[in-house]
């Protein structure tokens, strides 16, 4: 009786939810809208889901037919698609972020399918590492024209959450190496990678954001100035943990990398824009400890002194560096 009544209670949710979504994400404006009609349907049973969460856990065997649903709609979708499209990894990460824990907390806390428990073998470490990269490489580089304001506005939010997975990834083997546990971080496809991830960052990033002068915000909304600020945030720690892979590699620093030109820019801009309570600039400032090595390490190159000089006040510690 309990699975039935459930039964009954999901269809219905799942009709009126999926009409809501429509009226959502008006999907007459997709280019591909054969395609982005099953991934509404995905979002109508992972709205039930949801509602369903907040008694059971996401591997409950009564979820199980859900996620199968969903799983099924997203796939179709999926398929529909030109290869030219990443609209897909946009629906992934609506669909299954908060589920799998991909660059935010799993909802509910509830951890039971989390990607991040942890990996048996570097093999499994791999096999997630170039599905994450595979998704920003699409994202960065392909893109997909889908005029819904509600879609636009998240898309900057979708590829930070995927960074942040990414990034959190690099971190966990770069402790590995350090703790004597592995050597993968030292193999040059890895340095490889995150060069080409910070560029497809900031061009996808300079499509998304209103503007970057940071003299102009006290114009903008606090969303789009909170944008602004996780867009130099997330340059900034991708210049970092590259700073790191590369000097475990090669025992030193590209004095000469223009990164650390924007690297410097990006300090100022935030430190021009900090305001009380805000979690990001905190953190730079306060808390990032491999930001400020590499800093410290930027002392040693000669054309920065003067960036050099410029930048360390800022940080609480600085005076540990003379």
């Amino acid at each position: 009786m309990i699975i039935l009544f459930i039964g009954s209670l999901a269809i219905f949710q799942y009709e009126i939810q999926t009409k809501t979504i429509k009226e959502m994400f008006q999907p007459q404006l997709s280019p591909n809208p054969e395609a982005t009609e099953y991934f509404i349907d995905a979002m109508g049973v992972a709205s039930y889901i949801e509602r369903l969460h907040n008694f059971l856990n996401y591997d409950s065997f009564l979820m199980k037919p859900l996620l199968y649903k969903m799983n099924k709609d997203y796939e179709k979708g999926k398929s529909l698609l030109p290869e030219t499209s990443a609209e897909d990894v946009y629906w992934y990460m609506i669909l299954y972020r908060k589920i799998y824990g991909i660059g935010v907390a799993t909802s509910n806390n509830d951890i039971s399918l989390d990607y991040e428990k942890n990996f048996k073998t570097e093999e499994e470490y791999k096999k997630y590492y170039e599905d994450i990269l595979n998704k920003i490489t699409r994202l960065g580089t392909l893109d997909f024209k889908y005029e819904s304001p509600l879609i636009i506005d998240n898309k900057l939010q979708i590829m930070n959450n995927l960074l942040e997975e990414y990034l959190s990834l690099l971190s966990r083997q770069i402790r590995n190496y350090f703790e004597k546990k592995s050597d993968l971080i030292l193999d040059k496809k890895y340095l490889e990678d995150v060069n080409n991830v910070y560029s497809y960052y900031k061009q996808y990033s300079k499509k998304y954001l209103i503007l970057s002068n940071t003299k102009q915000l006290k114009d903008l909304s606090s969303s789009h100035l909170k944008n602004i600020i996780l867009d130099k945030y997330s340059k900034i720690l991708i210049i970092t943990i590259f700073s790191h892979i590369e000097i475990n590699q090669t025992f030193k620093v590209n004095c000469q990398d223009q990164k650390y030109q924007e690297l410097f820019k990006d300090l100022k801009d935030l430190k021009n824009l900090k305001n009380e309570g805000n979690s990001e600039i905190e953190y730079i400032f306060t808390r990032s400890l491999w930001l400020n090595n590499l800093l410290e390490t930027l002392t040693n190159c000669s054309n920065l002194e003067k960036e050099i000089n410029e930048i360390l006040p800022y940080f609480k510690n600085w005076k540990n560096y003379k």
